[in-house]
């Protein structure tokens, strides 16, 4: 029994992702789990569709059990996010393998990549380029074409690449048996603002759904995730539709309220409220607060972070349980295999987290509820107690 896992955010799921798990499923596994973000977004920001919804797709396309990211992982950096994704995978006790898209394509040069960026922070190099003022990923890129070439460097500046460069670290820092593998991406990068014959990047199809509606971008799904999105046209998160509660936050915060907050260091705080209190739009607001040393998506973390009350305490702890979403006959079997090799306890309805684990499930209820607030018509939060969806 070969078991392989995909980190994976689905939002929303596409042909893309449809064409990573069938070449998966064609090396013979016998098994695929997913684990995914909920509704709160690596990016920054909320997921256009239900985790359940995006369960469900995921289930019909090829996944046998979906696990979920809790928010306080899901919307960090790619360090915080791999780490916590590779610790309920490997302390699942049952997966053997990690598959996961990058434009690279080869393995080799993803944990090459790996090796070299590990000590990469105590780099004298690495120091005096973050000193310049650039961002972090910038000054990684940086320092290693200053140190290895542009060839090198190449690997460390294509997000799918640095994704699975993490994954990697994480599997090392673990000391997991786990083994890493990839697959190229086919025909468009990530984020690309155009599509290429049937396949298209999820910001473009995402952007394509809150414009122009579902009809829009049916070429680049597949027939039963299409299916799927309709049944609920009223379900799609839109930021718009919180845009005042985030800037009500970020307006009405002090420096005092950023203390706790993972990413603030040297003054980010006076400067997000400074420019908070003069922006009229939450677009106002990321245009004028973003600078190369600053990413927007590093930005858009800490609004989040600050909005869901989630502490960097939170975001620096060891997850520590594990919550199916759904699965299919297979994935069944691999709950009942993993209750007998997991190092986590294993839930599989929200009811029983909440009682053993209130701190945590607090914030998974509160991106809930944020996410419902920011569809046209509220989503039921109820469906956060319902058990695994069966398929």
């Amino acid at each position: 029994m070969t078991i392989s896992s995909i980190i994976c955010e689905y939002n929303p799921f596409h042909k893309g992702h449809k064409y990573q798990i069938d070449c998966i499923r064609n090396t013979g596994v016998s098994h695929i789990i997913g684990i995914m973000s909920g509704h709160l977004m690596q990016r920054g920001d909320l997921s256009i569709f239900s985790k359940w919804t995006r369960t469900k797709t995921a289930i019909e396309n090829g996944i046998d059990l979906m696990i979920e990211i809790p928010p306080e992982f899901s919307g960090c950096c790619a360090e915080i996010f791999s780490k916590a994704s590779i610790y309920i995978l490997e302390n699942f006790g049952i997966v053997n393998q990690l598959c996961f898209g990058s434009e690279d394509g080869d393995i080799k040069n993803i944990i090459h990549g790996a090796d070299i960026s590990t000590n990469l922070k105590n780099n004298q190099i690495f120091k005096l380029n973050i000193k310049k003022g650039i961002s972090y990923p910038a000054a990684i890129s940086k320092t290693i074409s200053d140190i290895y070439g542009d060839n090198i460097s190449n690997i460390f500046n294509k997000p799918n690449n640095t994704l699975g460069i993490e994954y990697i670290k994480a599997l090392n820092f673990y000391k997991s048996s786990i083994k890493p593998t990839t697959i190229k991406r086919k025909l468009v990068e990530h984020n690309q603002k155009y599509p290429i014959q049937e396949f298209a990047s999820a910001s473009f199809i995402r952007n394509h759904i809150l414009i122009s509606g579902l009809d829009s971008i049916k070429k680049f799904i597949t027939k039963n995730s299409y299916l799927e999105y309709i049944k609920s046209p009223n379900h799609i998160f839109n930021i718009k539709n919180i845009e005042k509660i985030i800037l009500y936050k970020l307006k009405s915060s002090n420096p005092e309220d950023f203390k706790n907050i993972l990413d603030v260091d040297e003054g980010l705080e006076n400067r997000i409220i400074n420019i908070a209190k003069t922006s009229n739009t939450l677009e106002e607001f990321f245009i004028n607060i973003k600078t190369k040393r600053y990413t927007l998506s590093r930005i858009r973390r800490i609004v989040f972070q600050l909005v869901l009350s989630i502490s960097k305490k939170q975001n620096l702890e060891n997850p520590k349980y594990i919550r199916i979403l759904g699965a299919n006959k297979k994935g069944v079997e691999l709950i009942r295999l993993a209750k007998k090799n997991s190092s986590l306890p294993i839930f599989n309805s929200f009811a029983p987290i909440q009682k053993h684990f209130p701190k945590q499930s607090i914030n998974t209820l509160n991106t809930s509820i944020l996410f419902s607030m920011g569809c046209s018509s509220h989503f039921d939060i109820s469906k956060e107690y319902q058990s695994m969806i069966k398929i």
